[in-house]
C-alpha cells in the first residue's frame, strides 16, 4: 500500500512539473531503468531531521535491484528531499524508462543521476596480481605501521579525520575512502581486520572490500588495493 501511494506521489509531481523544469535531462535511451525499482532506492536515502541532505556528505549513492540513483552535492549545500524528488521525476519525465542525469537550475554543481548499477561481480574480477604474496605481507605491515591515529585509535592524518586515505609502496597501493565524501570514522585495528581479509581472498590479485566507518549515514567505506600496471577502477556501487 505505502509503495502505491508513493508511486501516485510521484506520478502527481510529474504532473505538476510538466512545464516547470526549464532544464533539459541528459538522457542514456540505451541504458533502461526500472522506475518502480527507482522509486524504491530514492527512499533509502537518509535526510537530516529538518528533511536535507546530511552536509556531511558530497555525493550519495542508493540503490534497489535494477536501479542506481546517484545525488551530487559537492559544495555540502542544504538540498531538500523536495528537491531531489523533484529531479527524479523530471529524468523519469523526460527520459521516460532510460537512465539520465538532471541538474538544479539554479545550482548546476547539484544534480542527480539515475543508471544501472554495475554487474555483479564486474568490480571483483581478480585477474591482474599487484605482488606476490609474500609482498602482500611485507606491505600490509609497511602500510600500517605508517597508518597513522588519533588519541583514540582512529584512522587519521597527521590528527585529522579524513576522506581518503592512500598508502604507497613500490608497485602497490593501498586506497581506504568513503563513498559519499563525509570523514573515514574507523578504528585502526578494525581496518587491518578488513584488509587481511581483502587478502587472503584476492590473492595478491585487484581487490576491495567494502566496511563500516563512514560519517555520513547514506555512506560506507571502501578498502582497495591495485597495481601501478592496473589503475585504481571508480566504485560505481
Amino acid at each position: 500500500m505505502f509503495a502505491s501511494c508513493q508511486l501516485i506521489f510521484i506520478a502527481v509531481i510529474g504532473l505538476l512539473l510538466e512545464s516547470l523544469s526549464p532544464v533539459e535531462a541528459i538522457c542514456r535511451e540505451n541504458v533502461q531503468t526500472n522506475p518502480y525499482h527507482c522509486v524504491k532506492a530514492l527512499q533509502r536515502i537518509i535526510y537530516d531531521e529538518e528533511g536535507h541532505l546530511p552536509t556531511t556528505e558530497t555525493s550519495v549513492k542508493v540503490m534497489y535491484k535494477s536501479c542506481l540513483i546517484l545525488v551530487d552535492n559537492p559544495t555540502r549545500a542544504f538540498v531538500t528531499e523536495e528537491k531531489i524528488v523533484n529531479l527524479a521525476v523530471n529524468i523519469f519525465q523526460q527520459c521516460s524508462k532510460s537512465a539520465g542525469r538532471l541538474q538544479l537550475p539554479d545550482d548546476a554543481s547539484i544534480g542527480v543521476e539515475i543508471m544501472q548499477p554495475a554487474p555483479p561481480g564486474s568490480q571483483q574480477r581478480r585477474t591482474t596480481p599487484i605482488s606476490s604474496s609474500t609482498d602482500l605481507h611485507v606491505m600490509r605491515s609497511k602500510a600500517y605501521e605508517s597508518l597513522s591515529t588519533d588519541p583514540q585509535g582512529n584512522i587519521s592524518a597527521r590528527e585529522t579525520t579524513l576522506e581518503q586515505l592512500q598508502l604507497e609502496r613500490p608497485t602497490s597501493h593501498l586506497n581506504i575512502m568513503t563513498t559519499d565524501g563525509s570523514k573515514i570514522r574507523m578504528r585502526k585495528e578494525d581496518a587491518e581486520t578488513f584488509f587481511k581479509t581483502m587478502v587472503q581472498k584476492c590473492d595478491g590479485k585487484w581487490g576491495y572490500i567494502n566496511m563500516i566507518g563512514a560519517e555520513g549515514p547514506n555512506g560506507r567505506t571502501i578498502m582497495h588495493t591495485f597495481s601501478d600496471a592496473l589503475p585504481p577502477r571508480r566504485m560505481l556501487a
